[in-house]
């Protein structure tokens, strides 16, 4: 038999994903009634859809960065300042290296993306968790 805590640590996970299943299906049934309030409102004023316009559109996503560009500007940014540093100057350093002019909405956007891959590196163990604020020189 397992042991106790690996039993434990899968039955919290599958605990875990059974709750974002509930989650989820909760943001479907609220989405289904607003497409069904915006549809009544077209009713009103006497619109009928097309059958073109009852399939799904897929929402063109352009990527900011190639395949693995960000894990790797985010390594080499965390090993030349050799202290940890926050996701959100380390958003700003790859926005600088990108040539890019630096937005507030910009910011926000490459701050959460460093995010994802310093968190995916911290549990491949790849680095250490970043730090919230840069620690005292001595």
């Amino acid at each position: 038999m397992a042991d106790p805590h690996v039993i434990s640590a899968l039955v919290r996970k599958r605990m875990e994903l059974r709750r974002d299943i509930a989650d989820i299906g909760r943001q479907v049934r609220s989405i289904r009634k607003d497409i069904a309030h915006v549809d009544a409102c077209l009713a009103m004023y006497g619109y009928e859809p097309s059958p073109d316009e009852t399939k799904l559109v897929r929402s063109s996503r352009q990527a900011l960065f190639k395949h693995g560009q960000l894990k790797r500007m985010v390594l080499d940014i965390r090993r030349e300042a050799g202290w940890p540093v926050t996701n959100r100057k380390i958003a700003a350093e790859v926005i600088r290296l990108m040539g890019w002019t630096e937005t507030a909405p910009l910011l926000v956007m490459v701050t959460a993306k460093v995010k994802d891959v310093t968190k995916r590196l911290a549990r491949q163990r790849s680095m250490p968790p970043v730090a919230s604020t840069r620690p005292n020189p001595g």
